[in-house]
């Protein structure tokens, strides 16, 4: 189901009503991303989670351990990160 170049360095980025996300990395030189800025409300919230909802999705973002990992209702399924320093 994956290529061998599917995984990459994804950079997520929020802000109090907006988020925004996009790849970096030499494979990802001239790709086209839509790096725009895209408007959510937060609809539950707790210790470890945020449920966003978006124009077109809601999702559960969740901490666990070291790992992030959202739950996308739209597709019913999870989607997984660990955090990165910038020193690494």
């Amino acid at each position: 189901m994956f290529l061998n170049d599917f995984f990459g360095d994804r950079v997520m980025e929020f802000q109090i009503d907006r988020a925004r996300s996009y790849f970096v990395g030499g494979e990802w030189e001239g790709v086209e991303q839509d790096m725009s800025w895209h408007r959510y409300d937060v609809v539950a919230s707790g210790p470890d989670f945020m449920t966003l909802r978006a124009p077109l999705e809601t999702a559960t973002w969740r901490i666990d351990g070291e790992l992030i990992y959202v739950e996308i209702s739209k597709w019913n399924f999870r989607e997984y990160w660990r955090r990165v320093d910038e020193s690494e």
